[in-house]
């Protein structure tokens, strides 16, 4: 039964996460059975069981990916990640806290592609006009 439940988890994660983030899902991000195990004890509507469960992979994610960045680089660069990172979840929850579901749909991946483009060593100028440009046009369907 928890095999399942994973499943439905990880299938869901592999439905909202846009293509351009360029980052595979696989099962060893799974956290252990034990929180699928303990969402299966609770009498709780099997999507919510999903998402639940999905969003601790989430987070399973993210902190292997800052532990194994800890180790291998400098306290300062790893605190500007977190930081980073923290200020992304502020997004998320004032959007999600507001309702402005079409906003963070549109953002969320926005936000990754910058990132990557800067990786790739593009100017943040030229990102924020992007940006710009990708609001101007989620404000002109959102307002018309």
């Amino acid at each position: 039964m928890t095999t399942v439940l994973i499943h439905e988890a990880l299938r869901l994660l592999r439905e909202q996460m846009d293509p351009s983030v360029e980052m595979a899902l696989t099962l060893d991000v799974v956290p252990s059975e034990d929180i699928a195990a303990l969402l299966q004890m609770h009498e709780l509507d099997s999507d919510r069981k999903v998402t639940i469960l999905a969003c601790c992979i989430l987070i399973r994610m993210a902190v292997m990916k800052h532990r194994r960045l800890s180790a291998e680089d400098n306290e300062q660069l790893t605190r500007a990640i977190l930081d980073g990172d923290y200020l992304s979840g502020l997004v998320y929850r004032l959007a999600s806290r507001r309702k402005e579901w079409k906003l963070l749909g549109m953002l969320t991946p926005l936000q990754k592609r910058m990132q990557l483009a800067l990786l790739r060593g593009r100017a943040a100028e030229g990102l924020f006009a992007e940006q710009r440009q990708h609001i101007a046009e989620y404000l002109n369907r959102s307002c018309a």
